[in-house]
């Protein structure tokens, strides 16, 4: 892609990058998060109860799949090792 800025022809490989030339982060929504998980709406705030990892982006809650990623394999080792209870335990 070539773009112009100050008359001078600018190459750019497409990739979203910010004001430093570091890559844009891209966050998900919370539907989003929901069909990706295939969880309803009720699970995934429970999960952000829980600690599921999660920020603010102009009012919204948004995501980061990588973290929401790291943050399901990490859980799913805690509770193999007995380290986390199950949700369905938590509740009692």
């Amino acid at each position: 892609m070539v773009r112009r800025k100050a008359g001078i022809a600018m190459v750019t490989n497409g990739d979203a990058t910010g004001k430093r030339g570091r890559p844009k982060k891209h966050y998900e929504s919370v539907l989003d998060i929901c069909f990706y998980l295939g969880k309803s709406r009720a699970t995934l705030y429970r999960m952000m109860d829980q600690g599921l990892p999660f920020r603010y982006v102009g009012g919204n809650r948004k995501f980061e799949r990588s973290k929401v990623d790291a943050w399901l394999e990490a859980r799913t080792q805690g509770i193999l090792r007995g380290e986390i209870p199950p949700a369905w335990q938590e509740e009692q």
